[in-house]
C-alpha cells in the first residue's frame, strides 16, 4: 500500500471520529433539546449520522491496524498477531459504543433513567457487543486493506 493510502485513511479516519464526537456530544447536550422537539425527524438523523461516522472512523482506524499486523506477523514471530490486532481495535471501539448506546438510549429510545444510571446502562450494552463490533470491524478492515493492497 502507498504511502498517501496511509496518509488519506488517518485522516478520513480522524475526521470521522472527531465529527462523531462533536455530533454525539453536541445531540446529548441541553442545548439539543429545544431543537429536538420542534422537529420529529432530528434524533432519526442525528443517530443514523453517528452511526455512519462511528463506521467510517472505526473502519479506517482497522484497516490501519489490518496492515500493522500483516507487517509484524511477517516480519517477526508473533504468532499471537491477531490477538494483538482484536486487542487494539477493541479498545477503540468500546468507548465509542458507549456514547453511541448512551445516544440510543437517550435520543431515540427516550428511556427515563437518572443520568449515573444511563451510562452503565450503555457501558453494559457496550460491554455485550464490543467483541461483536470488532470483530465486524476487523473484517472490514481485512477486505478494505487487502483491496487497497491491490489497487497500490
Amino acid at each position: 500500500m502507498k504511502k498517501w493510502h496511509n496518509i488519506i485513511l488517518i485522516a478520513f479516519g480522524l475526521a470521522a471520529l472527531i465529527l462523531y464526537l462533536i455530533v454525539n456530544l453536541w445531540g446529548l447536550s441541553s442545548d439539543f433539546m429545544p431543537i429536538m422537539t420542534s422537529c420529529q425527524a432530528a434524533p432519526q438523523w442525528i443517530f443514523v449520522l453517528t452511526t455512519l461516522l462511528l463506521l467510517a472512523g472505526l473502519s479506517s482506524g482497522s484497516v490501519l491496524t489490518w496492515r500493522w499486523s500483516q507487517h509484524r506477523a511477517v516480519h517477526s514471530h508473533l504468532t499471537s498477531w491477531l490477538a494483538a490486532a482484536f486487542i487494539y481495535n477493541a479498545t477503540a471501539v468500546y468507548p465509542l459504543l458507549v456514547l453511541w448506546f448512551h445516544l440510543l438510549l437517550t435520543i431515540v429510545l427516550e428511556v427515563m433513567l437518572p443520568p449515573l444510571e444511563l451510562w452503565f446502562v450503555a457501558m453494559a450494552l457496550s460491554w455485550m457487543t464490543t467483541p461483536f463490533a470488532t470483530l465486524g470491524v476487523m473484517h472490514i478492515g481485512a477486505r478494505l486493506g487487502s483491496w487497497l493492497d491491490r489497487k497500490g
